[in-house]
């Protein structure tokens, strides 16, 4: 695609699979934002988590804050080491996204069982 149609009508990139869909980001924080206090807790993507006018963590923080093994973050973690409870189970909601479905349940691996229990 040439440069400016790609301006016009956006970049197609090797790892669109795994990013939060642009079309869908501004309504699915809309939705978010109506719910929880600032002092509530929502578990989001950090492409989303930004957006979002509470406390975010991200999966990857939610299952270090429990001492589980993340990519990116030392496992057993102490929780003194986050600003707030950051785990599954302080959440008011959690919102998944295809950079978990499609990336992190398969490298992360305490991701799929925790988007499993999530589900039920």
């Amino acid at each position: 695609m040439r440069p400016v149609a790609q301006v016009r009508f956006g970049f197609i990139t090797a790892i669109d699979y795994v990013l939060v869909s642009p079309t869908d980001a501004r309504p699915a924080g809309d939705f978010v934002n109506q719910r929880p206090r600032a002092t509530d807790l929502v578990i989001a993507s950090p492409a989303l988590a930004g957006y979002l006018d509470t406390r975010v963590a991200d999966f990857q923080q939610a299952i270090a804050f429990r001492g589980g093994k993340t990519e990116h973050f030392p496992q057993d973690n102490p929780p003194a080491r986050f600003a707030y409870p950051a785990g599954f189970e302080d959440a008011c909601l959690m919102v998944t996204d295809r950079i978990w479905w499609n990336w992190a349940a398969k490298v992360v691996p305490d991701v799929r069982a925790s988007l499993e229990r999530i589900e039920d």
